[in-house]
């Protein structure tokens, strides 16, 4: 015998072995007549299991199963184990919800399992049989499934009973939604087993569908979808944009009993997007605009937007409204449009010029200089007394009228429109040894000789009138005197290796207060102020102001205001013409204090100017608290005194490029 055959010899005995052992166990209980057994339920969540007996339970005996299975569940299977784990038969007597075994010698277990259940949960039962009357026969009612064709499903049984022989007695039942089949009646067999089949085919519905304005996918067609009684209705909901859906009656979701037409009611949304796009009209107007914001809102769809904006100087506002549209697309436009103003030009007896429509924050586009006999065009000034030059640079907020001023042909003086070196060793109040320059025009010393001034032949100098002298040059005129316009001399304070220079007047050019109200930050007073705006367009013609530099001028202070320390830089300035600080003084000259001497000119002194007294930018606090603008005194030291002082001298400082 091969090791296969002898293996397989071995698995039978073993097996033999153990159905003996089993039988053995069972015939033991067996002969135990006595012995009393158990029945353990095993529930489930989606059913329920009770029976008849669970404990003290001789063999033999019948034991009654009741299930309920869970709403929307039904039985799939019922199991009876012994210890043994051998299944005991159980036989149905109600489908679904009664059934019974017999209690074997052992112990058993009892397991209910459920499943969904279906559509249909299963046939109900009626019966009309009567005992003792006549032969039970068998009326079973079968429903088409709902995918239709040929699958039918058993939805009830009648029990009913006559006499052998005769024909049966079945009618079809009303059931909604369905239609019944012809069938034949047939002969009540004795035994019992005659049964009657019934047929009931699912009725087709119609459903007709009206979007109403809204749309299945672009289509806005009347939609009619069929199908059987039951079966799900196919159909999505149709789609607005901007829109809610109601249906005037509750649209299903399978086919009902009867035919229905439904037509689609759209509630406008009450958040829809819409964009609102902001645009500023560039300087050089017509279609040129930048978007400056851009914002999305909601509101009703197919509602007119409001939308609202801040007004701006300077400009027209403009608000395109718009339908709000349903899928979020519409966009609201609003410009802003600069308005025109016009700049007229006032030749003053040249040739015409004419007049410019000029956008709100763009510059006038200069016009070629104008003619005139026996005159040659000087500037443009913003006023008609020609005190005030216009910038070409300027932005333009308004309308306004420009003047021309000119120049007397009999008028034959040179302005010093570029810085003009003065030889090495020329001397200057700081000995011979300073570098000196010449820059800019302004009346210095009084007239001398047989010189006559002809009042008649003027001209403009920023906001000073000056008259032509018969030796040619200019004179500007203080009471009855008359003070020669000459070149300014410049001490050259440093320069760097680029050629950028810090000069300053080498005398006290005129007089002034440091302020008037008792301001003592150096931006914000007086002084600032005459620097920039009156003595800069006095001293310089046009083409001399574009050499000079921007100097960035912070107020040297070291006092408190209120609760504490200003912040300087707040109050920082950009100046062309600006005064030196206490520090800069020392720090370009030294302790020599002589060398910080500076005399007032012949014009300064007759603008009250007092010994050789000059303000400096910086100012600070007595030992009362009150406060005093800095001064360098007679002696070149440094002194102070109050704002208000009319007679102290006027140097200015400015920064400019010095080739070598």
């Amino acid at each position: 015998m091969n090791k296969k055959s002898t293996f397989f010899v071995i698995v039978v005995l073993l097996t033999s072995l153990l159905t003996s052992c089993s039988d053995f166990a069972l015939s033991l209980q067996k002969n135990k007549s006595d012995v009393l057994y158990n029945i353990t339920l095993s529930q489930s969540s989606n059913g329920t299991i009770s029976a008849s007996k669970t404990t003290d339970i001789k063999a033999g005996e019948e034991i009654t199963l009741t299930v309920g299975a869970a709403q929307g569940y039904k039985i799939k299977s019922i199991k009876v184990i012994t210890i043994l784990n051998k299944d005991v038969a159980v036989a149905a007597v109600t489908k679904d919800q009664t059934y019974k075994f017999t209690m074997p010698l052992s112990d058993v277990t009892v397991t209910a399992v459920f499943e969904k259940a279906a559509a249909s949960t299963g046939p109900t039962y009626e019966s009309d049989y009567i005992p003792g009357q006549g032969v039970r026969y068998r009326v079973e009612h079968y429903q088409q499934d709902v995918e239709g064709g040929a699958t039918y499903e058993l939805y009830a049984i009648q029990e009913k009973s006559g006499e052998p022989g005769e024909e049966t007695v079945a009618t079809p039942k009303n059931y909604t939604g369905f239609t019944s089949q012809a069938f034949t009646q047939k002969t009540i067999a004795e035994d019992g087993s005659t049964v009657v089949k019934i047929y009931y085919n699912r009725n087709t519905i119609t459903y007709t569908f009206d979007p109403n304005g809204g749309n299945w996918d672009g289509s806005t067609d009347v939609v009619t979808v069929s199908g059987l009684y039951g079966a799900e209705v196919p159909l999505e909901n149709p789609k607005k944009a901007g829109y809610d859906l109601t249906w005037d009656k509750t649209k299903p979701q399978t086919f009902e009993a009867q035919n229905l037409d439904f037509i689609a009611s759209w509630t406008a949304r009450t958040d829809t997007k819409y964009t609102v796009k902001t645009y500023e009209q560039n300087v050089e107007g017509g279609d040129n605009y930048t978007l400056v914001s851009y914002v999305e809102r909601t509101g009703t769809t197919d509602a007119t937007t409001n939308v609202t904006a801040n007004s701006k100087t300077g400009f027209d506002l403009v608000i395109n409204q718009v339908n709000i549209n349903g899928d979020g697309s519409s966009i609201v436009n609003v410009y802003y449009d600069r308005q025109s103003y016009t700049i007229t030009f006032e030749t003053n007896g040249g040739s015409p010029i004419p007049s410019q429509q000029v956008l709100y924050g763009a510059t006038v586009q200069m016009p070629q200089v104008p003619a005139k006999t026996n005159y040659t065009f000087w500037d443009w000034y913003t006023d008609s007394e020609c005190n005030t030059r216009f910038d070409s640079d300027s932005i333009i907020t308004s309308s306004k009228t420009i003047y021309a001023l000119w120049k007397n042909n009999l008028i034959t003086y040179n302005f010093t429109e570029t810085v003009r070196k003065l030889d090495a060793g020329t001397r200057g109040t700081y000995g011979s040894s300073g570098e000196y320059v010449l820059f800019g025009d302004f009346p210095q010393s009084a007239l001398v000789g047989e010189v006559t001034v002809n009042e008649n032949i003027t001209m403009k100098m920023g906001s000073m009138t000056v008259y032509c002298g018969s030796d040619g040059n200019l004179y500007a005129k203080v009471d009855s005197s008359y003070y020669k316009v000459e070149p300014i001399k410049w001490r050259v304070l440093s320069k760097d290796q680029n050629g950028k220079a810090v000069i300053l007047a080498e005398n006290q050019l005129t007089a002034t207060p440091w302020d008037h109200n008792y301001n003592y930050i150096y931006s914000l007073s007086y002084i600032c102020y005459y620097l920039d705006n009156v003595f800069a367009f006095n001293a310089f013609t046009t083409t001399a102001l574009n050499l000079i530099q921007n100097t960035h001028i912070i107020p040297d202070c070291s006092v408190s205001f209120g609760d504490g320390y200003l912040n300087l830089e707040d109050y920082a300035i950009d100046s062309k013409i600006f005064l030196l600080s206490t520090d800069e003084v020392f720090n370009y000259y030294s302790f020599d204090y002589s060398s910080r001497i500076r005399e007032p000119t012949a014009y300064a002194t007759a603008n009250c100017a007092r010994d050789c007294c000059w303000w400096l930018r910086s100012f600070y606090k007595g030992n009362s608290g009150e406060l005093f603008a800095s001064i360098v005194d007679w002696q070149g030291f440094n002194d102070y005194g109050p704002e208000g002082y009319f007679f102290v001298g006027v140097v200015p400082a400015l920064t400019i490029y010095i080739e070598d």
